[in-house]
């Protein structure tokens, strides 16, 4: 039987955005990643499916795509990290590993399993980079464009809105940003998003004056 840690502080108190988004969604966002994880190390190679991007470095052709690089780095870092802590917090021994697809299988069984009410600083942490980890791979493999930016503001934080062309998105890059309605996907940790739908419901949230 799996020995949860007992239940922490409010995180809010402590100044951690907590995240309403279910943990089976990134349990399922972390076994994507494992599963994608070979398949960047084939990206690797210059003028494979994904773009050059401004982490791309200018000048001449490089032997390898550094943004797929980094995101290979980073995702094994994270990773490593990620199980070394959950561990801890189960308390259970730290294991020497250097398998990173099945060390993410293995934090996606621990976040699934965990307690929904006992969401700890660590839970919230691997939530929300997860989050981005996984977008910025679907982008890398070409499975989803790169979001533009656009010259709009969040008319709840203020922060820059993106579009996502594909989709028929505008969506806040702040995944911090919350506003008051319950059924919003700000809530899950995902940002504000606005539909082609919505736009005109934006439009005149844009054109309200901000009275913070």
């Amino acid at each position: 039987m799996t020995n949860f840690p007992k239940p922490t502080v409010a995180l809010r108190v402590l100044g951690v955005q907590v995240s309403d988004k279910p943990l089976i969604e990134t349990a399922q966002e972390l076994r994507d990643l494992a599963t994608w994880y070979k398949d960047l190390g084939a990206e690797l190679e210059p003028g494979r499916v994904g773009e050059r991007t401004s982490r791309s470095v200018p000048g001449p052709r490089l032997p390898v795509r550094v943004d797929v690089l980094d995101a290979i780095l980073d995702i094994r870092t994270d990773t490593l990290m990620w199980e070394a802590e959950l561990r801890l917090e189960l308390n259970q021994g730290a294991v020497t590993n250097n398998d990173i697809e099945r060390s993410l299988y293995w934090v996606a069984d621990a976040v699934e399993k965990w307690p929904t009410d006992n969401r700890t600083k660590a839970i919230e942490e691997i939530s929300h980079s997860t989050s981005k980890r996984h977008n910025q791979v679907k982008i890398l493999l070409g499975l989803e464009q790169r979001p533009l930016t656009a010259r709009l503001r969040c008319p709840h934080c203020a922060k820059s809105l993106v579009i996502k062309l594909d989709q028929g998105l505008l969506l806040c890059r702040n995944h911090n940003c919350r506003c008051a309605a319950e059924d919003c996907d700000c809530t899950r940790g995902k940002g504000h998003s606005w539909t082609e739908t919505d736009w005109p419901r934006l439009g005149l949230l844009l054109d309200t004056p901000r009275t913070d």
